[in-house]
C-alpha cells in the first residue's frame, strides 16, 4: 500500500553541501583565532536554506484550491522540524515561523497558513498570527484558505482484523465542502499495536485499496474481516497506534538504533501522522482509558506518559 497516493512527494531533509576540492571558504568578520559560526563549521542547519526548501515545497499553494494540499504541505514541515525533538516548539515559534514571515510573499503567507491548518497549541497560534499580519499588509490569501476553516466530517469508520490478532487496518473517509479523501492506518500487533504505515487516498480509491490488501493478506493465509466501528472508537484505536509508534521511535532514538527505513520513508510517515492527528481532533473522544503499553508507560493522545 502506497503511503501517499496524492499530493506532493516530500523531499529529503536539506543536507550541508560539501565544498569541492580546492574551494576556498572566506570567513567574514572572524579573526584567525576566532571560531567560525557558519552552518558548515557548527553543524547547525542554514536557516535561509531551510526556509527556501519549505517555501519551495509549497510554491504552488498560493494558487491551489483544495485545502488538503495546504494541510499536506504544513504536515510535511511539522514532520521535518519535529525531528529536533523537545526543541520543536522553540524551533518553530522563535525560528522557522518568523523567518518565513520575513519573506513577505504570497508563498510565505500560504506556507504559514499551511502550518496553521494542521498545527495546534503555540505553533498553530503563532503560524495563524503571522499569516494574519501578512494578509493585513495586503498579500492575498490563497483560494483554499477559507475552505480550510470549515468543519471536516467523517464516515465509513472501520477496522479490518484477523482472528489471530497479528495485524489490523483502520480506515475512514473525511469530507469538507464537497471534497472527500480517505486515510488508512496499518497496525502491527506484533509491535505492541504500533502504527506501521499511513496512507492518504482519494475517497473513491478506498474500497479498491482495501480489497486488494485483503487479497494480498489472504495469499499469506491471513484472513482480514471488516467491522464497522463508531467514530470515537476509531479515534481511540488510531490514537493508541500513533502514540505507541511515537514511543518506539523515541526509544530507538534514545538508544542510538538506526531505523531500517529510508529517511524519505520516515518523513512520509511523520507527515501523514501529523495530518491524521489533525483529523482526529475533529472526531469525538472515547471514554475508554488509553491502551497500556510498556513498563510503567500509559499512552494518551498527547503521547506516552510515565505512570
Amino acid at each position: 500500500m502506497s503511503p501517499v497516493s496524492r499530493g506532493r512527494k516530500p523531499k529529503k531533509k536539506p543536507k550541508q553541501q560539501r565544498k569541492s576540492a580546492g574551494q576556498e571558504r572566506v570567513i567574514i568578520g572572524a579573526g584567525a583565532d576566532e571560531p567560525c559560526d557558519c552552518p558548515e563549521c557548527t553543524g547547525e542547519p542554514d536557516l535561509d536554506a531551510v526556509i527556501d526548501q519549505f517555501i519551495g515545497v509549497n510554491a504552488e499553494l498560493p494558487t491551489a484550491s483544495d485545502p488538503l494540499d495546504g494541510e499536506v504541505g504544513g504536515a510535511f514541515i511539522l514532520a521535518l522540524v519535529g525531528s529536533v525533538g523537545p526543541d520543536f516548539e522553540y524551533a518553530m515559534v522563535d525560528g522557522i515561523l518568523p523567518a518565513i514571515e520575513e519573506r513577505a510573499t504570497p508563498e510565505a503567507l500560504a506556507t504559514l497558513l499551511a502550518v496553521g491548518s494542521v498545527a495546534d497549541g503555540l505553533v498553530g497560534t503563532a503560524a495563524d498570527s503571522a499569516a494574519d499580519r501578512l494578509a493585513a499588509s495586503g498579500i492575498p490569501r490563497p483560494p483554499w484558505a477559507d475552505e480550510a476553516l470549515l468543519p471536516v466530517g467523517s464516515a465509513e469508520h472501520q477496522v479490518l482484523a484477523d482472528a489471530d490478532e497479528t495485524m489490523s487496518v483502520l480506515s475512514c473517509t473525511f469530507n469538507r465542502a464537497g471534497r472527500a479523501h480517505a486515510m488508512v492506518v496499518i497496525v502491527d500487533e506484533f509491535d505492541c499495536g504500533a502504527a506501521s504505515e499511513i496512507a492518504l487516498l482519494e475517497a473513491d480509491e478506498l474500497a479498491g485499496v482495501l480489497d486488494d490488501f485483503r487479497t494480498e493478506m489472504r495469499a499469506e493465509d491471513i484472513e482480514l474481516v471488516a467491522e464497522a466501528i463508531a467514530p470515537e472508537e476509531f479515534r481511540w484505536q488510531v490514537d493508541n497506534a500513533l502514540s505507541i509508534r511515537a514511543d518506539h521511535d523515541f526509544e530507538d532514538a534514545e538508544s542510538g538504533e538506526e531505523p531500517e527505513l529510508e529517511e524519505e520513508e520516515i518523513t512520509t510517515y511523520e507527515s501523514m501522522a501529523a495530518l491524521l492527528r489533525r483529523r482526529l481532533r475533529d472526531l469525538p473522544r472515547s471514554d475508554k482509558p488509553p491502551r497500556p503499553h510498556g513498563d510503567g508507560i500509559e499512552f494518551t493522545p498527547e503521547g506516552p506518559q510515565q505512570m
